[in-house]
């Protein structure tokens, strides 16, 4: 893959990332905020940087691998894909069994 590619996909991914951040700070941290406490909103923004911040060293590492093609690098990519992964999958748990399911209660 191509680092042009890999920048193009990490980009994307970004803009989802950021794009889900601001649904739910318009719409569900408030909510949250009001009915539950603050720290479970903040909780959701602190995640919300950690996985940006993850994704933005893992695309420095890929865009290092492209240009330099060390295996060691190679390594860390993964290694950081496999962190930006589990960042994001507990995120969304955390989202599903907390934040969603509390909001369905208050909604309904």
């Amino acid at each position: 893959m191509s680092c042009s590619l890999t920048s193009q996909h990490s980009t994307r991914v970004g803009k989802l990332i950021v794009d889900h951040q601001n649904e739910e700070e318009q719409l569900l941290i408030p909510i949250v905020g009001d009915h539950l406490d603050s720290i479970a909103g903040d909780l959701i923004r602190r995640e919300h940087q950690e996985i940006l911040e993850a994704l933005q060293r893992l695309n420095e590492k890929l865009t290092h691998v492209h240009r330099h093609a060390q295996n060691d690098s190679r390594d860390e990519a993964f290694k950081l894909a496999s962190d930006f992964e589990s960042l994001v999958r507990e995120h969304f748990s955390h989202e599903e069994n907390v934040v969603y399911w509390f909001v369905s209660l208050y909604l309904s």
